[in-house]
């Protein structure tokens, strides 16, 4: 089998060039170091653990009902707090995806 690429190197140019418009700034276009997304995943993060530090019942290293109920009777007696943890929750998990595989997060 013979692919015969002549001529479309500047379709392929054109196909993967950044899609954010030259000097937008901060969003959008490609993610070419993840440095900034694990700062803001910490930072993210370190919010949540703040905010529920003082919940009784909660412990963050462990995977079990107990803190998960804890939390949300706190969250719901708390509206304010349920804000900002929802806030900080989703954007946890927009991050998650594009930074899991770097090895400064299991740090």
């Amino acid at each position: 089998m013979v692919v015969d690429y002549i001529g479309l190197a500047e379709e392929v140019q054109r196909a993967v060039v950044d899609p954010a418009p030259e000097g937008a700034g901060k969003g959008g276009g490609f993610v070419t170091d993840v440095s900034e997304l694990v700062a803001e995943f910490r930072t993210a993060f370190a919010r949540i653990e703040d905010l529920l530090a003082d919940v009784d019942g909660v412990d963050l290293t462990l995977h079990g009902y107990e803190s998960v109920r804890a939390i949300n009777i706190f969250l719901e007696a708390a509206p304010g707090a349920a804000e900002v943890f929802a806030k900080d929750y989703r954007l946890l998990a927009r991050l998650c995806p594009l930074i899991n595989t770097d090895k400064r997060v299991a740090k």
